[in-house]
């Protein structure tokens, strides 16, 4: 099954960090996976850096648990952007 979100909804696959020192244990960071057909400001690629309360979880895939998070949402604290390789 794949999970395809609507309107200003973006899935993020986790991404695990080791040996980062954090002011806090709720910064998370992610892969966008999706996005969909109303977000501006994030595509496909990027990694996202949020707080992990208050952000929706999906099903599990291939044994990790996705979030959903609304572009606008207080909680997506900023971004790097995705370079493409050549």
């Amino acid at each position: 099954m794949t999970f395809i979100p609507f309107y200003d909804k973006i899935e993020i696959e986790p991404v695990k960090r080791e040996g980062i020192l954090q002011d806090n244990g709720f910064l998370e960071m992610g892969k966008v996976i999706a996005v969909g057909e109303n977000v501006k400001f994030v595509e496909v690629g990027d990694t996202l850096f949020f707080t992990a309360h208050g952000v929706w979880e999906t099903a599990e895939v291939d044994g990790v648990k996705h979030h959903v998070i609304p572009e606008e949402s207080e909680y997506i604290l900023g971004k790097a952007k995705h370079v493409e390789e050549k």
